[in-house]
C-alpha cells in the first residue's frame, strides 16, 4: 500500500510538475506579449507626437496664409481705390469735365470696424448690387442685394474672427473691405 502511494504521489508530483511547467510557458508568453504590447504603445505615442508636431506646423502655415490673405485683400482695397479713381478721371476727361472734383473716397460707408453685432453699410443703392461677407477660408457666409441707402448686417450669429466684405455694384467689385468681428 505505501508502494501504491508513493506511486500515486509521484504521479501527482508529475501532473503538478507539468501544471508548473504549463504555468511557467504562459507566463512567459504573457511576458514577451507584454513587452510587445509595450513596446507597441511606445510606437503608437511616437506616432502621436509627430501627428501632433505635424499639426503644430500646419496650424503655424493656415495662420501665416491668413495674414498674407489679409495683407493682400488690404492691398487688393487700395488698388481698387486706385482703380475706381482713374475710372472716374477718365470718365471726366471723356465728359469735359475735367475742373470738376475727383471724389478718391468712395461714396461707402462701413462701420463699426470692429464690429460686435450690427455692420452698418451705406451707399447709393441700385438694382443687382450685392454685398457678399467671406470668412478667411474663402467661404461666403453672407450674401445680400441691399435695397435702401442704409443697409445691416447682423453679425452676431457669426465667429470672433476676419472677414472680407466685397460689394459688387454693375457687376463690377468696387470695395473689398476686412471685417473683424469681435
Amino acid at each position: 500500500m505505501l508502494l501504491d502511494n508513493l506511486s500515486a504521489l509521484e504521479s501527482d508530483t508529475a501532473r503538478l510538475q507539468d501544471s508548473i511547467g504549463g504555468l511557467h510557458q504562459q507566463l512567459t508568453i504573457s511576458g514577451n506579449l507584454a513587452t510587445t504590447l509595450n513596446d507597441s504603445i511606445d510606437n503608437l505615442h511616437q506616432a502621436l507626437t509627430a501627428c501632433n508636431n505635424q499639426h503644430n506646423i500646419l496650424q503655424d502655415s493656415i495662420t501665416t496664409l491668413n495674414r498674407i490673405v489679409v495683407e493682400w485683400i488690404e492691398i487688393t482695397d487700395d488698388l481698387l481705390d486706385s482703380i475706381t479713381w482713374l475710372r472716374q478721371l477718365l470718365a471726366n476727361c471723356q465728359t469735359g469735365t475735367s475742373n470738376a472734383p475727383i471724389n478718391v473716397e468712395h461714396q461707402i460707408q462701413i462701420f463699426p470696424n470692429p464690429v460686435t453685432n450690427q455692420l452698418h453699410i451705406t451707399n447709393d443703392w441700385q438694382s443687382g448690387d450685392v454685398v457678399e461677407l467671406f470668412d478667411m477660408n474663402g467661404h461666403r457666409v453672407f450674401s445680400a442685394q441691399p435695397n435702401n441707402s442704409q443697409f445691416n448686417i447682423d453679425m452676431s450669429p457669426f465667429q470672433p474672427g476676419t472677414y472680407i466684405l466685397r460689394i459688387t455694384q454693375q457687376g463690377n467689385k468696387i470695395s473689398v473691405k476686412r471685417i473683424v468681428k469681435m
